[in-house]
């Protein structure tokens, strides 16, 4: 099976209890295929697959061929397998569809390929929702592009890269509406396994990746600190809890059944976002809300109380301060003015 056939397969119709307890969605010969392990061609699709022992020459390359090599190079490098499979999804919803798959690699150029592929997906409407991509998804998908053609100079296929004069356009904050009444909500509607999950969420301000892989040994009763790996900037960060969930932790632990935090049935949750869908619709807030979300309301409640940015943004796990200020700008209004207020008066008279 052709791992564009297995792209195909629909995750959306899954059960909870089938998005809980399987390892992944996607059989594992879709990442394992990339993984540093050789494929023979297809002659089953017609399509060529890229092994170590194909023509060089830069002007035979096609598109297609370095897009493979990318992704194998990315799965050489330890990439997440969320980031392989996104990269897939965007070469055969977008590039392949525009480009075609046999497109030389050297006949890619600015003006005549990459700029009417950006007005193309700018005005491109998603056949699942009938709208427009968003700013952040045009954004990303000529991103995915940029980083493919660095790779073919890297693999000297071509000299000069066709996205090196694409600007990032700014994209439009997303308007978050949700509330603490609003999530309450979700969690009376929400199973079990959920309801944990979005607690845990908004009480360490994980990102959902880092929450399912959450071990018991990662939490410190003594300490009261929570050691959080993320897979995205590989590194770890330690979080303090307060009190009250630190005790909730412990009635959690005592009640676990296998090494994940986040557990269903005694095995570790590896799909929780379907689950949650259904309790936000089951909620009726009629409000847009994402898992993810939890995690920008435990930012923006720290931030708007006056927190230390420097410390919000390590225990986000963000690389730079200047990202956390960013992300979250919006947020920070009245924190110059809560500022200069602790400015003492000189001691002098009028």
């Amino acid at each position: 099976m052709s791992w564009e056939e297995l792209l195909k397969k629909p995750s959306p119709q899954l059960t909870d209890k089938e998005c809980a307890a399987d390892t992944d969605y996607f059989d594992e010969t879709f990442i394992n295929s990339y993984e540093g392990q050789p494929q023979a061609s297809s002659s089953a699709t017609g399509s060529q697959v890229v092994t170590q022992n194909r023509p060089s020459e830069a002007k035979t390359t096609t598109f297609k061929q370095v897009l493979e090599d990318y992704i194998r190079d990315l799965g050489a490098r330890g990439k997440t397998r969320k980031h392989m499979r996104e990269l897939i999804q965007s070469a055969l919803l977008y590039y392949y569809p525009f480009f075609g798959e046999d497109t030389p690699i050297k006949e890619f150029t600015y003006r005549e390929s990459i700029v009417p592929f950006i007005n193309h997906i700018r005005t491109y409407k998603s056949k699942k929702t009938g709208k427009l991509l968003s700013s952040a998804t045009c954004n990303r998908l000529c991103g995915y592009l940029l980083a493919i053609f660095n790779f073919a100079i890297s693999q000297d296929m071509i000299e000069k890269n066709p996205m090196q004069r694409w600007k990032k356009t700014k994209e439009v904050p997303r308007r978050f509406t949700v509330t603490l009444d609003d999530v309450a909500k979700v969690m009376d509607a929400a199973a079990p396994h959920v309801r944990w999950a979005m607690e845990c969420s908004f009480n360490l301000g994980t990102r959902i990746s880092e929450l399912l892989q959450l071990k018991w040994e990662n939490v410190n009763f003594e300490t009261g600190n929570v050691r959080i790996y993320a897979s995205k900037t590989r590194t770890y960060r330690d979080v303090p809890v307060k009190p009250e969930f630190l005790e909730k932790l412990k009635e959690k632990n005592a009640e676990a059944t296998c090494d994940y935090v986040v557990e269903y049935r005694g095995q570790p949750v590896q799909c929780i976002q379907i689950a949650f869908r259904k309790a936000v619709e089951r909620s009726g807030i009629g409000k847009s809300f994402r898992l993810h979300d939890l995690r920008h309301m435990y930012a923006t409640y720290l931030l708007g109380n006056g927190a230390d940015l420097s410390a919000v943004s390590k225990m986000l796990g963000h690389s730079t301060v200047s990202l956390t200020v960013n992300t979250y700008a919006q947020y920070l209004q009245g924190a110059k003015e809560k500022a200069i207020a602790l400015l003492p008066d000189l001691p002098i008279q009028q």
